[in-house]
């Protein structure tokens, strides 16, 4: 983690709130949080997640690179795809009510009707 990613961390701590750590590195068979994470992840508050298995060998910077970017590009689909389910539900919420509205008016407009023609 850089020092920006860690004053990050820790202020998404003291606050309270929840994070997720992505690695381009992947997770060995015996990886475990650092020690003074353990808690938020304990907790529920922390999340350590990859898309690859371990490497064999230290990645190189441009590997890291590649892979930190191809993290970064499924992050934004993902919040694309969710953003156009959410719009998706959203009209359709919105069409419904309309339709529900109309067939509420045309239903109270009947009865009306009725009632006048039946004095009639």
């Amino acid at each position: 983690m850089s020092p920006l990613e860690k004053e990050c961390g820790n202020a998404i701590a003291k606050a309270g709130g929840k994070w997720v750590v992505l690695s381009p590195e992947g997770f060995g068979e015996r990886w475990h949080p650092p020690r003074e994470k353990e808690r938020f992840c304990a907790e529920g508050r922390m999340l350590f997640l990859s898309l690859w298995p371990p490497m064999e060998r230290q990645p190189t910077k441009q590997e890291l690179y590649q892979r930190c970017h191809e993290m970064g590009d499924i992050v934004v689909e993902g919040l694309k795809a969710a953003d156009g389910a959410a719009a998706a539900k959203q009209a359709a919420a919105a069409k419904q009510a309309g339709t529900a509205k109309r067939a509420g008016t045309a239903k109270r407009a009947a009865p009306a009707k009725r009632k006048l023609s039946t004095r009639h």
